[in-house]
């Protein structure tokens, strides 16, 4: 076997090297270039388009155009699954809470199953108010098909999301005195006790007045409350 022979580019075919004066020209620009991006604002519109999307998106949902909002909520779930930060797969919930809201408006169920596998497969790494109010909206809708084992367990994933998420305490309440016969009391007293608006709501509810002695106890420590 011949030996391996070793062939050197002539000189005339290397590259160059830049003569010192223009190296430290070139990374002299480079610095005050990176300065000057960190001294002139550039705006999040440029960087994200997800933000200006998401408005868009709440404007719609105020003018009840669920159609065009469930559409755009799905372009906004799209660009953000694709990032990894925090930012955005907060972002990510934060469209899939107006897929839902839109969803619920528009009274679609294959559109609902869809919106909960797309949620299941993040569920378990994130925390929030809008991983809450998203399961505790799938925990309603597997409640209204009568799947009450999976809708216990959707409620206690938004209570476990967003312990201050008064929703899910009061799914909990209620699936506690209905479904496993059990008492409701403490997961209604969390719910109060996260929005006190949920006192009345529960109170005046038609079906709760048939247990008046839960009405009675969730009244008490709220009127030993006002009376001091």
């Amino acid at each position: 076997m011949a030996e391996d022979k070793v062939i050197s580019l002539p000189r005339s075919g290397r590259p160059r090297r830049a003569p010192t004066v223009e190296r430290v020209r070139r990374t002299k620009i480079g610095r005050i270039l990176s300065l000057l991006r960190r001294m002139i604002p550039i705006p999040a519109y440029l960087v994200d388009p997800t933000g200006p999307l998401l408005v868009t998106v709440s404007r719609l949902l105020k003018r009840a155009a669920y159609g065009e909002a469930l559409a755009l909520s799905h372009e906004g779930l799209q660009r953000c699954g694709q990032g990894k930060d925090a930012k955005s797969r907060r972002r990510w919930w934060q469209f899939l809470s107006c897929a839902v809201h839109s969803t619920e408006m528009l009274d679609r169920g294959a559109e609902r199953e869809n919106l909960i596998a797309l949620a299941k497969a993040y569920q378990a790494r994130d925390k929030g108010h809008s991983v809450a109010y998203c399961f505790s909206h799938f925990s309603r809708w597997k409640y209204a098909e009568r799947d009450y084992d999976t809708a216990v367990a959707y409620a206690e994933i938004a209570r476990d999301a967003d312990r201050t998420f008064a929703e899910a305490h009061f799914l909990l309440g209620w699936y506690a005195l209905y479904i496993r016969q059990a008492d409701p009391l403490d997961h209604f007293r969390s719910a109060v006790e996260n929005d006190p608006r949920y006192l009345e709501r529960i109170t005046r509810d038609p079906e709760l007045l048939n247990f008046p002695h839960i009405i009675r106890d969730l009244r008490r420590p709220w009127l030993r409350s006002r009376a001091k």
